[in-house]
């Protein structure tokens, strides 16, 4: 059984090379292939979200 669980703050550092790593994925799909070209959120970013509870 898998588990997700909610992000804490000691993960932001990782976030955005996973948020990379998960764009890739996107290129298999022509009309989502844009997404992998998006900009990452900074780990500030993924904190401050964090914290607000996203």
């Amino acid at each position: 059984m898998t588990t997700i669980r909610p992000a804490r703050p000691d993960d932001a550092e990782a976030l955005p090379a996973i948020e990379q790593s998960a764009g890739l994925a996107f290129r298999a799909i022509p009309e989502l292939a844009w997404l992998a070209d998006g900009d990452n959120a900074s780990p500030e970013q993924h904190r401050a979200l964090i914290a607000g509870g996203a």
